[in-house]
């Protein structure tokens, strides 16, 4: 399984997300603050910026109340598709 390594606040409410396996960039994440109501909380950008992992390292999570999902973010990343993944041995073998 694909496993986050770095994750970092950005200005204008991005993250910078590093995988184990090289695959690296930004995910913008404005639109979901201003628009979806779960993240809304995080219109502050100190609430944005106080995040952390789940225990299993799945989500990225602001105060229990809202959360990313990890593997989402990989694949908008990389551009893989989500059942090729699941699909290839490099799954297979996690």
């Amino acid at each position: 399984m694909i496993k986050l390594t770095t994750v970092k606040a950005l200005p204008d409410y991005k993250l910078y997300l590093e995988f184990d396996d090289g695959v690296k960039g930004e995910i913008d994440m404005s639109s979901y603050v201003f628009w979806a109501t779960v993240f809304s909380q995080l219109k502050n950008f100190d609430s944005f910026s106080s995040f952390s992992l789940n225990k299993t390292g799945s989500a990225i999570v602001w105060n229990d109340s809202a959360d990313l999902d990890v593997m989402a973010c990989y694949f908008k990343l990389s551009w893989i598709n989500p059942l090729e993944y699941f699909k290839s041995e490099k799954y297979a073998t996690a």
